[in-house]
């Protein structure tokens, strides 16, 4: 599903996907960006883009591969600051209660990826759409 609407010279379109990155592809962004573990649910197929269209050009997009590239560039750097793992808002709750969401027979929680998230400083990718 796809959204777009025009004000003042600028083009602002969505792309919403409803499909999780698929387990295969998901190994093939580890590799790509040299991790060993990212979120279990990745919506690879959201976007949000803003382009300007009268005379410069500029497309500022947001999306996640970009954004967890950054990241991983980031934690590979030693540089996250206040950035890189979070736990996710629920994670104290699913611990309290010792199960695994979404697992059948609720298994006890270990230290899982499905308590952590990634944080990071990424605020778009900025590119120009004319040869200038």
């Amino acid at each position: 599903m796809s959204q777009r609407f025009e004000n003042e010279g600028w083009v602002f379109e969505s792309t919403k996907q409803a499909h999780i990155l698929p387990s295969a592809a998901l190994d093939s962004w580890e590799s790509e960006l040299g991790v060993t573990s990212l979120p279990e649910m990745i919506f690879a197929g959201n976007t949000l883009t803003l382009s300007h269209q009268h005379g410069t050009g500029v497309v500022l997009s947001f999306n996640a591969r970009d954004a967890l590239r950054q990241a991983a560039t980031q934690r590979k750097s030693g540089a996250t600051g206040e950035f890189g793992q979070v736990q996710v808002a629920c994670a104290a709750q699913w611990k309290a209660c010792g199960r695994h969401p979404g697992e059948s027979g609720g298994a006890r929680v270990h230290d899982s990826g499905i308590l952590w998230t990634f944080q990071t400083s990424y605020t778009g990718t900025l590119s120009c759409s004319r040869a200038g």
